[in-house]
């Protein structure tokens, strides 16, 4: 189980998050929206431990990871994708995604992480360009890429930062077919995403953020029925935090 307990995050006298408290429970998955400026990248970074909050907790199956680091929570399971893709251009598919099979070794037993890395090309159709430089490839099958750097180490807690952008409807439908079996085989699934559609069909509870604030959860057609809710997607234009 992953909880955030009263999380925010402060710049300056700015609030970019504001007690954030959510509970996810495994094998579910999870829905962060809201409009532009709301705060969504802000908690993806937060729980990831890509920033440190200035106050509030993060645990993960009742330890507290707050003052983990990335890699510490890697470690512990915790994986994610960016909103911009944070792949290195330099290194090859097959070495982005051996990458996110480091922690492997420490928390897998079975198959090595070569053996993962292997599986993982073969399904995400990659073993074709597993020698290319990332930064030549389009921008649908990169994202496959960081998805599978992501899962290669068998993650029990799954961040996607706007997954779905850029996709075409059949790599969406590939994404979704990924999360679900993330989902099935006992993984947290938390996807901040803009793409209704592909909220509406993947996520099962949603927490909305406002300038920071949570304003709504719930099941995804009774928060969409929400009158905070509409208000806050017809009025929010500002930049994302």
């Amino acid at each position: 189980m992953l909880t955030v307990e009263r999380l925010s995050i402060s710049y300056g006298g700015v609030k970019a998050l504001n007690e954030l408290s959510m509970t996810l429970e495994p094998a579910k998955i999870y829905g962060l929206i809201g409009p532009n400026g709301a705060g969504k990248s802000t908690a993806i970074n937060a729980i990831s431990g890509v920033i440190a909050p200035t106050s509030g907790k993060v645990s993960l199956n009742g330890k507290d990871v707050t003052q983990h680091s990335v890699h510490q929570r890697a470690r512990a399971g915790v994986r994610r994708t960016f909103q911009n893709l944070a792949l290195f251009q330099s290194m090859t598919v097959r070495e982005n995604v051996e990458c996110g099979a480091l922690h492997t070794i420490s928390r897998q037993e079975g198959d090595g992480p070569s053996s993962a890395v292997d599986r993982l090309l073969d399904e995400f159709g990659l073993r074709a360009v597993q020698h290319s430089h990332t930064q030549a490839l389009p921008l649908g099958l990169r994202k496959r890429v960081e998805l599978a750097r992501s899962l290669v180490s068998a993650p029990s807690v799954l961040l996607l930062d706007e997954p779905a952008a850029g996709l075409t409807l059949e790599d969406m439908d590939d994404l979704k077919r990924r999360v679900r079996l993330v989902r099935d085989a006992g993984g947290i699934v938390l996807i901040v995403e803009h793409n209704m559609n592909l909220v509406l069909s993947l996520c099962e509870y949603l927490y909305v953020l406002e300038f920071g604030n949570l304003i709504a959860s719930g099941k995804p057609f009774d928060v969409m029925e929400d009158p905070r809710v509409q208000a806050a997607y017809f009025g929010g234009d500002d930049e994302d935090a």
